[in-house]
């Protein structure tokens, strides 16, 4: 259920009722609204917090000073009764109760681990919805006194020459699920001789343990990040008005980030708030983006090249020793791709083959030939080095319109290369279309299919996984975007009606529309439907190809791309079955394959 701008949320779902719709069902819709709408009332009257409602818990602002003093005798005792630290505010965990608290402990066997063992007993203490009586609770079952304030307590922590840090400690790193700890900055936590948490009189035990906390940038992008996920789940949920409320809020928090997370949040909040108030029409498609977009992007990073130097690749050795070569295009767009591998033939042992290019493309906004214009500009780079060079455009809306008796060759002898940059996942929002497509490519009888894809999984059925994925692969995309610029100003091939030069916000905003298909889109309007290699491999296999393992010297060349970058330490390849993946740190972006037929 979406709802526009304007409307009313209880009086569309009346009107969806139809004819036939009982009176019965009409009050349920009626009451499900109204509960959003009080729900969302009693916490902004009632001065909650926002974001510690979603997550289930009931704070009021008011008392917030209070829950945090009393969180912090809780852990005083647990410290004190197990004799380390287990996790909370000064530690630089979670205190919230079943919200990741770190688990380090002492073997002193002279401790007393009363305050343990009580809660270790049967009771259940996770998810209190009302924290501050739970607390209460708590404190009093075992006998925790109040602890006063003091001034002095500043004063009495030591500094850090003074503490040992051989005590087990750790610090949970949301952001660590998010952009890998070794692409970061190296500073993202300080040790501190003074606590800003709290003025309690802390114990002689825990004077002579380190106080590291978390800085307040990390902690605003912890938040960041836990905001994002809340409002996905509440627009799931259809709860509209606390995703509303809580689109604000991320708001206000993008605002503290800098560098890749602000960017990232920017977008996700943008397509989230798009999915909760589409555009008018709502069945209308957004538009995919523009070639100037992807050429910006191409100039960007080493993804687009890495596609280009993996697959040129793996098609040159299949036409090795081939006098006609057929090189079928699914995706043809500004033709960046073949200037390199028309300078591989030109240079190739025993001369240049008879090179035959059938590009395919969709039909153009303004109505202009572009296939013929990229086919033209082709032609005369293949005609400056003396390649004998044929062309022939297809403009087709979709590939699965096409037909295989429309590649026939002159020449029976020809080796034929299918080859798809990224264009066959849009294809899974209409059923059947792969399949048909792979079986046209299997009716060519080809010498090699090359296939470069995203290595994500946007094709689940279930909103809140996918948002959570799409998190996670586009952080690492935009933190690669921004670490990893090109130093020098080449790039190996040609390119057709570029400079060289590029903005990067272009490039981002290239990036961007694909958020915005996942998060916002749903049913056929989702085209960036990415799915990982083990998936594409189960695909083909089905259609009865097998894999063509990517050689030694396709790697060679994209580790050479690769030193060109002044990101080379976050930029890697990696072989993973016979594919060749591109990944930032630890994380695959880009996964490319080759394959034939038995």
């Amino acid at each position: 259920m979406k709802r526009s701008h304007q409307g009313v949320v209880a009086a569309g779902d009346a009107r969806s009722g139809g004819c036939g719709a009982s009176s019965s069902s009409s009050s349920a819709k009626a009451k499900h609204v109204n509960k959003e709408e009080e729900d969302l009332k009693l916490v902004q009257d009632g001065g909650e917090d926002v974001l510690l409602a979603a997550l289930g818990y009931k704070v009021r602002s008011s008392s917030m000073a209070d829950v945090a003093q009393k969180l912090e005798q809780l852990e005083m005792a647990m410290v004190i009764g197990s004799g380390g630290f287990s996790g909370g505010f000064l530690n630089g965990g979670s205190s919230f109760p079943g919200v990741g608290v770190v688990d380090n402990t002492n073997t002193n066997t002279n401790n007393d681990c009363s305050v343990l063992a009580h809660l270790a007993s049967e009771s259940v203490h996770r998810n209190p919805s009302d924290l501050n009586s739970w607390l209460d609770n708590m404190l009093s079952e075992i006998h925790v006194p109040n602890l006063p304030p003091s001034s002095q307590s500043q004063s009495q922590s030591p500094g850090p020459s003074e503490c040992d840090f051989a005590t087990g400690l750790s610090v949970i790193d949301d952001l660590t699920a998010i952009i890998p700890v070794d692409s970061r900055k190296k500073k993202r936590m300080k040790t501190s001789t003074t606590s800003p948490i709290s003025t309690a009189v802390i114990p002689q035990q825990l004077q002579q343990m380190p106080v590291v906390l978390v800085e307040e940038s990390q902690a605003t992008g912890i938040r960041l990040i836990h905001a994002l996920l809340s409002c996905a789940d509440a627009a799931q949920q259809e709860n509209y008005l606390l995703a509303e409320s809580l689109i604000k809020q991320i708001t206000l928090l993008t605002t503290s980030q800098g560098g890749a997370m602000r960017k990232v949040a920017t977008y996700f909040v943008g397509a989230l708030a798009r999915r909760i108030y589409p555009r008018s029409p709502p069945s209308s498609p957004l538009s995919p983006p523009s070639d100037l977009l992807e050429m910006h992007f191409y100039e960007a990073g080493p993804y687009l090249k890495f596609a280009h130097f993996t697959a040129n690749q793996a098609i040159l050795e299949a036409f090795a020793d081939k006098t006609h070569v057929h090189v079928i295009d699914f995706g043809m767009k500004q033709g960046m791709q073949w200037p390199a591998l028309i300078q591989a033939l030109a240079i190739r042992p025993g001369g240049p083959p008879l090179f035959r290019l059938t590009g395919i493309g969709p039909p153009h906004s303004n109505d202009s030939d572009a296939l013929q214009v990229v086919g033209w500009r082709l032609a005369q780079f293949a005609e400056s080095l003396h390649v004998k060079f044929e062309y022939r455009g297809f403009v087709a809306n979709s590939l699965a319109d096409l037909e295989s008796y429309m590649f026939e060759s002159h020449s029976d002898s020809s080796a034929v290369a299918v080859n798809s940059i990224m264009e066959l996942h849009p294809l899974l929002s209409t059923q059947g279309s792969i399949e048909k497509v792979l079986e046209t490519a299997k009716a060519l009888k080809p010498a090699i299919v090359t296939v470069v894809e995203q290595e994500a999984n946007h094709n689940g059925p279930i909103f809140i996984e996918r948002f959570t994925e799409a998190l996670h692969y586009y952080s690492s995309m935009f933190d690669s975007l921004e670490g990893g610029s090109t130093t020098t100003s080449g790039d190996g091939e040609i390119g057709i009606g570029g400079d060289g030069g590029y903005d990067p916000m272009m490039a981002e905003e290239f990036v961007g529309k694909q958020i915005l298909d996942v998060v916002a889109c749903e049913g056929r309007e989702r085209k960036e439907r990415h799915e990982t290699a083990k998936e594409w491999k189960n695909r083909f296999c089905s259609a009865g190809f097998q894999m063509a393992p990517l050689c030694f010297n396709a790697f060679k060349q994209v580790s050479m791309l690769l030193e060109r970058y002044a990101g080379t330490e976050g930029y890697r390849i990696e072989e993973n079955d016979g594919c060749l993946m591109l990944c930032w740190y630890t994380r695959p972006l880009f996964t490319s394959s080759a394959w034939c037929l038995p």
